[in-house]
């Protein structure tokens, strides 16, 4: 790599020495002083010869002997060790993907999955899984661009078995990611997960938290999955990784459950900053709420409008789905014909602030729309759907009910 050089330096490679040779005329005194010293060095660790070699040598011959020996050991120049390469700042890509139902072909004792399975209702073969494995890795591989995802929150995946099964069988697996999931109480035996690249974000610590229901002791839902770890330039990042309870028997009926999800994770969130200061926390998942809901709004107090340049509150959390809402289609699920935004990215405010080494790139955060995860729907505002794996018990084939989210981050050396 060329080595960075402030402005007004020419840089000469040569392998014995290291220098910097100014282009301003006269300001670089440092050079001239170097050349002394090395003349000094080089008469005094050579003594004068006999007087009949000197005889008849002027100043200027004497002064170009010495250049003659000088010069070729200085090279004239080199990279003064000042002026060391500027490392460049890092960009990693995020993103979190409801899957739909991402199950193996076997039975899970004392889950209720008998559904998918080959003799199941929905006649869920090995066919079927491999197909649904290699969609959901090429998903990952467009997302990602020129280069992976660093960090990729999975919603509706069964067990340790389908996240090995995705690293084994798919090109996921040639791109060193790791994995850490949660073990839920869910009855039908489904549960989150993280993939990360270990050279983008070393993992310290994971931990799951089981969300309780006030008045409903035996109800079961999916853990949050908290992941800790350090990011390149070893600022540490909490991650949190969620599914919450469904709309199933209505919004209002259900909402009260959202709400006890959220004050779990607030909760940990709060003990998060009361530790540290200025943390960077990233939350991802399916809420099952829109961004203007009291779950996210009043409960987890995700701001849905990012805040004036350096007016961002360390200890707040907002919501980067909560902007782009504008986009075709505003939503990432169709629910009766009306797009739901209930797939979301959310941030802690240090990750806003102009002066943190770990920032958002402004404007990233989208919902992710390529052309195979969409068909063509009239009856809806967008004119288009998602392609389903299923619709009701009929096979589709398509990828998931849910459309992907990604936003872009940036570590500063």
């Amino acid at each position: 790599m060329s080595p960075r050089v402030s402005e007004g330096f020419e840089v000469i490679a040569h392998p014995s020495l290291r220098v910097c040779r100014s282009n301003h005329s006269g300001k670089d005194k440092r050079f001239g002083q170097s050349i002394k010293h090395l003349a000094l060095r080089s008469l005094s660790k050579a003594p004068p010869k006999p007087p009949d070699k000197w005889t008849g040598l002027t100043t200027f011959g004497v002064m170009k002997k010495i250049m003659k020996t000088i010069i070729p050991s200085i090279g004239i120049a080199v990279v003064s060790g000042g002026f060391a390469p500027h490392p460049k700042p890092v960009s990693f890509r995020v993103m979190t993907y409801n899957v739909e139902n991402l199950f193996d072909c076997y039975d899970d004792i004392g889950k209720d999955d008998s559904e998918f399975l080959p003799e199941g209702k929905l006649r869920w073969t090995q066919s079927r899984y491999n197909r649904k494995l290699k969609q959901v890795a090429s998903v990952i591989k467009a997302v990602g661009g020129p280069d992976w995802p660093a960090l990729v929150a999975l919603v509706e995946v069964e067990n340790d078995t389908v996240m090995n099964n995705l690293l084994s069988r798919t090109p996921l697996g040639k791109q060193s990611y790791r994995y850490v999931m949660t073990n839920s109480p869910d009855k039908r035996g489904i549960d989150v997960a993280l993939l990360y690249r270990p050279e983008l974000f070393s993992l310290d610590h994971k931990e799951e938290y089981r969300v309780h229901f006030r008045g409903e002791r035996n109800r079961r839902t999916r853990n949050i999955l908290h992941a800790q770890g350090r990011l390149a330039g070893g600022d540490t990042l909490d991650v949190f990784v969620c599914h919450f309870p469904s709309r199933r028997g209505g919004v209002r009926q259900s909402d009260a459950y959202r709400h006890d999800a959220a004050t779990l994770l607030r909760t940990k969130c709060n003990e998060i900053l009361s530790r540290r200061h200025n943390p960077f926390i990233l939350i991802m998942g399916d809420l099952n709420s829109n961004p203007d809901e009291s779950p996210l709004i009043e409960t987890l107090r995700a701001g849905t409008v990012l805040p004036e340049a350096g007016k961002a509150g360390a200890g707040e959390l907002y919501n980067l789905s909560g902007c782009p809402l504008s986009q075709i289609p505003p939503g990432t699920t169709l629910y009766k014909g009306k797009w739901e935004q209930l797939d979301h990215i959310i941030v802690s405010g240090n990750f806003l602030k102009p002066d943190s080494r770990v920032s958002y790139r402004t404007g990233s955060a989208k919902n992710v729309v390529l052309p195979y995860l969409v068909h063509s729907a009239p009856y809806n505002v967008a004119r288009i759907a998602p392609n389903r794996t299923y619709q009701g018990m009929h096979y589709k084939g398509g990828y998931s009910d849910h459309l992907p989210v990604a936003a872009e981050f940036t570590i500063e050396p």
